[in-house]
């Protein structure tokens, strides 16, 4: 599975504030690095970015760990 970028639509967001990405399940890590991938475009740093997930696989969190070390998980 490959995950495909459909939408995106932002605010402004500033050096100093932080991310939250809410997301149910973490399968193949494909979407959840793809979310992280476009908020770095767009100037937001790892550091302020918080990832949250209920379920995990843990192939899943290996790939995102690998992607994005600086990401809080």
């Amino acid at each position: 599975a490959e995950a495909h970028m459909y939408y995106c639509n932002l605010p402004p967001i500033g050096p100093s504030e932080d991310v939250i990405i809410l997301e149910p399940m973490i399968a193949t890590g494909g979407s959840s690095c793809m979310a992280i991938a476009a908020l770095l475009e767009r100037g937001i740093s790892e550091k302020q970015i918080l990832f949250v997930s209920v379920i995990a696989a843990t192939e899943g969190l290996h790939r995102l760990r690998a992607a994005h070390p600086g990401v809080r998980l």
